[in-house]
This record gives C-alpha cells, sequence and structure tokens, in this order.
C-alpha cells in the first residue's frame, strides 16, 4: 500500500495544510475542551469544515486516550449539546441586562 492509499493520507494532508477557515485542531486527549462548541457553530455557519481532535494547534498528533474515546464520541453524537451550550454563551454574552 503507497502513501496516497493509506487510510490516514488525508488526515496527514489536512495536517500539514494547517488550520485556517475551513480546519481546526483541537487537543483533547481526555474530553472535548469548551471551545469546540463554538468551532462547530462556526462551521455550521460557513461552509462546513474539519475538525481533527487529538491534535494541537501546531500540527503535532497527540491522540485520544483510548478510554475516554467512547466517552467523547457520546457527546459528539448529541447535538442538541452543541445547541444549547452555543445558546447559553450567546444569551450570556450578547443579551446581559
Amino acid at each position: 500500500m503507497n502513501e496516497a492509499e493509506h487510510p490516514y493520507s488525508k488526515i496527514k494532508a489536512i495536517i500539514k495544510q494547517g488550520k485556517g477557515l475551513t480546519v481546526e485542531f483541537k487537543e483533547c486527549n481526555t474530553a472535548l475542551n469548551k471551545d469546540i462548541y463554538e468551532t462547530v457553530c462556526a462551521f455550521l455557519n460557513r461552509f462546513g469544515g474539519e475538525l481533527l481532535l487529538g491534535v494541537r494547534d501546531d500540527g503535532v498528533i497527540t491522540g485520544i486516550v483510548p478510554e475516554c474515546l467512547h466517552q467523547i464520541k457520546m457527546i459528539l453524537r448529541q447535538p442538541s449539546i452543541i445547541h444549547r451550550k452555543s445558546a447559553r454563551r450567546f444569551i450570556s454574552q450578547w443579551m446581559r441586562p
């Protein structure tokens, strides 16, 4: 199997191009960072994007602790969590009395 056929070649290519309007890295080795919800909402409000978990801002792959992977997947499969947290943050930030 050559490099282009390797299942991780797309991930490596995304990391190589670096962060930008449609690419974001989040380290989150054991849990989701709070700012991940903002990133997802930003992607939803624009053109979408690639969000790589287990990657530092400088592109170094740190991975996700295997014991935490299931919990992270379960949280990400609940889109209502993203909407509730985003709405709460919006309200607290922009709708102060």
